[in-house]
């Protein structure tokens, strides 16, 4: 599905009848044209070309949707790979929308294989409020990216607050099935930083570098978004040292719990072994046996067994063993 936009230099945003509508008013009057494009088709992707000849290996990288974050330069334009991410429903995986961005003079083209909240959200405050943006596609390009960028902190801190409860767990009601948690909880940590850091490279070039379609005045903004990401980059290297204690923590309780069902086995073991004896002795097929033919040989025997064993566990006790 295509969608034309045309953004006009007061910032107010409005639907494009046609491809030749928006060929007409590409880069006149300041006016920003926006192609969102969602699993498009060939016959979509002609009219996009119509507009624009973008280079056919951003085409393909932007039909492939496998790429990998980064930014490429071509000769007038860019290719910018973005990722949407969302925690799933059974919070077992991240959920990840790779975003397209294709940005040349006064043309933004953003593309997807599904809904993103950033680009609809983008679009309602052009409609609610045309003066929160500036004119040009590279201030476009910026609302678009920083409302991306905003819909991580809420994902980070889900992680977080998930992190908390293990943590709260280990000390409150100790469970196995923690292990489990925390070794998901780290691989969406992982792969949450994965997408992350180069992202944070991205927005980097924008804010410092001499691109195509960007201009110098709108460097300060893509540093605000480089911002965000240095300390959303930081605050996932918080949490993952803080999983790999929580894990270690795990394992040392884990640990000692072993040990001490261990513990109190190998005592278990070591006061009956000596019973055992005792009753071996006592039934060995033998004429005579003391205390074997007496009406209470049974009983005397039995409390020399009770008595021998609360020896043993004095012994264990007097030697603080248990």
């Amino acid at each position: 599905m295509i969608d034309l936009l045309q953004l006009g230099p007061d910032g107010r945003l409005f639907d494009v009848d046609s491809a030749e509508d928006a060929r007409a008013r590409l880069c006149k009057d300041g006016s920003v044209t926006w192609i969102d494009l969602t699993d498009g088709s060939d016959a979509e992707w002609r009219q996009i070309l119509a507009l624009y000849p973008f280079h056919p290996l951003a085409v393909d990288d932007c039909r492939s949707n496998e790429q990998r974050p980064k930014l490429e330069e071509y000769p007038g334009h860019l290719l910018i790979v973005f990722q949407g991410l969302e925690l799933a429903a059974d919070a077992d995986s991240l959920e990840t929308t790779e975003l397209d961005i294709l940005l040349a003079p006064g043309l933004l083209v953003t593309v997807h294989d599904k809904a993103l909240r950033a680009i609809e959200e983008v679009k309602d405050r052009c409609a609610r409020s045309p003066d929160v943006f500036a004119p040009g596609a590279d201030m476009l390009l910026h609302a678009v990216l920083d409302r991306t960028v905003d819909f991580y902190f809420p994902l980070a801190e889900r992680l977080e607050a998930r992190l908390d409860a293990i943590e709260d767990s280990l000390t409150d009601h100790p469970d196995p099935a923690t292990f489990d948690r925390i070794f998901k909880l780290k691989k969406h940590l992982l792969a949450f930083r994965r997408f992350v850091s180069p992202q944070r490279d991205i927005v980097n070039a924008l804010s410092f570098r001499s691109l195509a379609g960007v201009r110098d005045a709108t460097h300060i903004y893509f540093r605000d978004i480089h911002d965000h990401l240095i300390r959303l980059h930081d605050q996932l290297e918080s949490m993952r040292d803080l999983s790999a204690s929580v894990l270690d923590a795990h394992m040392t309780q884990m640990s000692q719990r072993a040990n001490e069902i261990i513990k109190v086995l190998t005592i278990m073991g070591s006061i009956i072994l000596p019973l055992s004896l005792v009753a071996s002795v006592f039934g060995m097929n033998f004429a005579v046996i003391p205390f074997a033919s007496h009406p209470v040989g049974f009983w005397i025997a039995l409390g020399g067994m009770a008595a021998l064993g609360a020896v043993i566990y004095g012994v264990f006790k007097l030697r603080r063993w248990v």
